[in-house]
């Protein structure tokens, strides 16, 4: 009837058709209420700062938004970037057991992160999933990590700018990590609701666990330098592509066994920086050189040795996670059809 729907099957929950409508008539669901529920009822409930935050809350310091949350009434702020510390040691250890027996995927190894990737390959392209690495997102080795440290029972809401963020937390697979959901933008709405300015509340620090350099994921080949993978332009071995029209093309090419790469690094977005809820007036290249300057700043003050014992002590967190085939059918209209 003259109006573009959402096929609720075919979606991969992108985002990217309520960032096109020229009407702003697409919308997703909203995780402000869920999350002003959870505090309502005085649960113990824990905030997940993705790790794109300083690029999209680039108006104030970490430690203004971490504070902000606080006001909100989180009882604990964490950092994503430390589920992403997390899930690069079962990434190392995938990529150096590639081509023994035991292997558990396919050549080229598709990185699994980035949920709209791991929707893309279930629903349009199912002949790959062998080929995805069988690895939580670093949301869920966060949830999973912060109901370790602080309780089965605590609420986690993670905050990010991701949309396909909310029907991953609802995944049967992984639905024990992660309450509820709120983009960016939710949690500025929220904030604005609430009566609270980051800039006005005390700042304060993330609590543990402390990240290192895992707070470089949500840019293009940052899982790569955090995992200590090698990248060099001249080895094969390694692709590293972003955008939904790039990785479109690029899973072609594996379907039709072009590419003889061993691992393919992708993120539908052109980094989580350009997630379609990031809040940010900045382009995508000062948004990388925040998350860089960030990751850089307190590379040097964390204590490497401290933060190793955590990864140690949180081995038992389960990072491994399996993958279920989902096709899209579909028909091929008759010649009868197409003439009525």
């Amino acid at each position: 009837k003259g109006q573009a729907k959402v096929i609720d099957e075919r979606c991969l929950a992108c985002g990217h058709c309520v960032r096109v409508c020229s009407q702003q008539a697409k919308g997703v669901l909203s995780g402000v209420e869920g999350t002003l529920r959870f505090l309502h009822d005085g649960d113990m409930v824990v905030a997940m700062l993705a790790p794109s935050f300083v690029a999209s809350l680039s108006d104030f310091t970490p430690e203004m938004i971490v504070g902000a949350l606080r006001a909100v009434g989180f009882s604990r702020v964490v950092e994503v970037a430390y589920g992403a510390d997390l899930i690069n040691r079962e990434y190392y250890r995938l990529i150096n057991s590639q081509g023994a027996a035991e292997s558990p995927t396919r050549l080229p190894m598709i990185t699994s992160s980035c949920p709209v990737i791991c929707e893309l390959v279930e629903k349009y392209v199912p002949e790959l999933l062998p080929h995805l690495a069988p690895v939580v997102s670093p949301m869920i080795a966060m949830g999973r990590t912060v109901r370790k440290m602080y309780g089965q029972n605590v609420r986690t809401v993670f905050i990010g700018p991701c949309t396909a963020k909310k029907v991953e937390a609802r995944d049967p697979e992984v639905a024990d990590a992660v309450d509820e959901v709120l983009t960016f933008k939710e949690l500025i709405e929220m904030l604005g609701f609430l009566g609270i300015d980051p800039a006005g509340e005390p700042p304060s620090a993330f609590d543990p666990p402390q990240a290192y350099l895992g707070r470089l994921y949500p840019v293009s080949g940052g899982l790569l330098r955090s995992a200590g993978l090698p990248y060099d332009i001249m080895n094969n071995e390694v692709i590293v592509t972003e955008g939904k029209s790039r990785v479109l093309r690029l899973l072609d090419s594996i379907r039709n066994g072009e590419i003889s790469a061993k691992l393919v690094d992708v993120l539908f977005c052109e980094g989580c920086i350009n997630g379609p809820f990031i809040d940010s007036s900045l382009n995508y290249f000062m948004r990388k050189q925040k998350v860089v300057e960030y990751t850089d700043s307190l590379r040097t003050r964390t204590n490497y040795v401290d933060w190793k014992k955590t990864i140690l002590n949180n081995q038992d967190v389960i990072v491994d996670r399996r993958f279920h085939a989902a096709p899209i059918p579909t028909v091929q209209p008759s010649v009868e059809d197409i003439r009525r």
